[in-house]
Formats: structure tokens, sequence, C-alpha cells
């Protein structure tokens, strides 16, 4: 029977980048307190200062996607959504705002809106790795999965080193029964980034021969406990290492992972 991969539907929520225009506008105190806050995990504190720099300077795409960004990590999709649309209407070519709109357009299931908003992030920028992961990813959700490989492939060209793009053409090349190639996808993607978790674990599910099972273990545990994982990816992780437990015959520590997962 052949075991089901965890895909990796990667979404790049990244914070905009210090050379957007609108930096030296917003409110410099508020804005390095939101990102001080975040980098020290303090969420609450961002948002708050967050409010505090566009309400300083309302007209600013960066402060609105800053806090477009920690509305999303705080699971206020919706609200999110609205931030990254007044961003956009005020930074329309900025291909990092569009592709950030995209991504959590996607995550609210809103694929058709968010394929359009990465393909605008793309006509501004048409090698832009995350972009084009993403719109892949869009496309793999519809089913159509041959220009979903070509997304992804073109983004691995744009970025040889995107390690989400090589865990998703790992999962489609293991979907349509390529293994080798699964596995050479997977082994690329962990070594690139091993914080990620869903390209060991899918290493684990189909099998890494050059990857030791104590290695994609201890890779398991850290992707388990860390916070910032995707639920599904943590979940999963700890359904692999319940297996490992309740094969062991420890049932009690495996109850205690599945309670978890």
């Amino acid at each position: 029977m052949r075991v089901r991969v965890l895909p990796l539907f990667a979404v790049a929520l990244l914070l905009l980048g210090g050379a957007c225009a609108e930096a030296a506008h917003a409110e410099p105190r508020a804005i390095e307190q939101a990102h001080t806050a975040w980098q020290e995990g303090r969420l609450d504190d961002a948002l708050a200062d967050s409010v505090r720099a566009v309400e300083a300077e309302p007209d600013s795409a960066y402060a609105w996607g800053l806090r477009a960004f920690l509305l999303s990590r705080s699971g206020r999709k919706e609200d999110a959504l609205q931030a990254y649309e007044r961003a956009a209407e005020l930074a329309p070519t900025d291909p990092r705002v569009q592709n950030n709109r995209g991504a959590v357009l996607l995550e609210l299931g809103r694929v058709g809106p968010a394929i359009e908003a990465f393909s605008q992030a793309l006509a501004a920028k048409p090698d832009y790795a995350d972009a084009l992961n993403n719109r892949g990813a869009a496309l793999e959700r519809l089913g159509r999965e041959q220009e979903a490989a070509a997304a992804y492939r073109a983004a691995t060209e744009a970025d040889p080193e995107h390690a989400k793009a090589h865990s998703n053409l790992g999962t489609l090349a293991w979907r349509q029964g390529r293994s080798d190639e699964a596995r050479s996808r997977f082994r690329r993607a962990h070594d690139l980034d091993p914080t990620l978790g869903a390209p060991a674990l899918n290493l684990l599910l189909v099998g890494g021969p050059d990857l030791s099972r104590d290695e994609l273990l201890e890779t398991l545990r850290e992707t388990a406990a860390r916070l910032d994982a995707p639920p599904k990816v943590r979940a999963r992780a700890y359904v692999a290492l319940a297996g490992r437990e309740a094969a062991a015959r420890r049932f009690e520590a495996a109850r205690d992972l599945y309670l978890q997962a």
C-alpha cells in the first residue's frame, strides 16, 4: 500500500523588505518596536505597535504590509487580507504585497483570487521565486498538476535553493509514481532547510536510504516542538513519532503523542 506523503503548500508571508520606499515615511519608532516585539515572540505587543504605525502613516504601504503580516500570524486572516488590500491600493505594483495578499487568500481557500494575486506579483517580477511557488501551490489545489509542476520548476530555476519548491516537486513526483525523483527532491529540500520538517517527514514515509532514521526522527521531534511550524505539519510529526513509540510497545508515550497531534 502506498503511503500518503505530506504536501507542503508553501506560503511566503514575508515582512516587506527594508528597501521599500514607504519605510522612511512610516513612524520609525513604531515600526522598529513592532519588528523587535515580533522577533522576541511578543505578538500582542507587535500588533499594538503596528496599529500605532498605520495611525501615524495611513498612506504607508510598508506599515500596512507589516500590520497585515502580524495579523496573519495571529490567525486573523480576514483582518490580514483587509490590511493587505490597503497595502495593495497604496503600492499596486509591489510584488511582495501582491504575493503576500495571494498567500492569505490561498489560506482562506479563495484559490482563484489567490492565483490572480500571484500573477500580478509575477507581472511585476517574473523571476519572483516565492510567487512562482505559491502560484504552483494554488494550481495544485485545483488539480492542475502539470501547470503546478511547471511553476515549481520555474521557482527552483529562479532560486535553486528554494526548499519549499523542491519539496512540492517531490510531492508531485511521488504522487505520480516517480519514487527516485521524489526522494531526491525531499532530500534536497531537507538539506536546504532542515527546519521545514515536512521534507524529513516525507522522507520517513517514502523511505530515504541516504538519510538515517535517527536523523529523520530528530528532525521530526524538532518540528513537533516548533510553535511557528504549520499545525498540520506538527500534527503529522506527532503522529509519526507516536507510531514509532507504539511499534516499540511504549504505548503510554504513544498515547501522549497522539493526544498532542
